[in-house]
């Protein structure tokens, strides 16, 4: 597992089966599932579905994939709809 520090948020691709959230695909086709965050992160959350402005930079740690970007760079959080 991978910890953030500072204002990054640890990310993971959201895959269709995934139960937290909807499925909102960013404008690079992906849509990313909050691992955690670092201290300084405010507005952010474990477990968020969020929009990115930019790709984030990716970490392989066996065979598992993390994204790591700079809170900044998420520009919206995805809310699941109650219908």
């Amino acid at each position: 597992m991978i910890q953030a520090v500072g204002n990054n948020v640890v990310l993971v691709k959201k895959t269709s089966n995934m139960t937290n959230g909807i499925y909102m695909p960013t404008n690079n086709g992906e849509s990313y599932y909050v691992l955690n965050v670092g201290n300084t992160v405010q507005d952010i959350k474990a477990g968020d579905v969020v929009v990115l402005l930019k790709t984030p930079f990716k970490y392989l740690d066996g065979q598992t994939e993390y994204y790591i970007i700079d809170a900044k760079d998420i520009v919206a959080i995805v809310e699941e709809k109650n219908e």
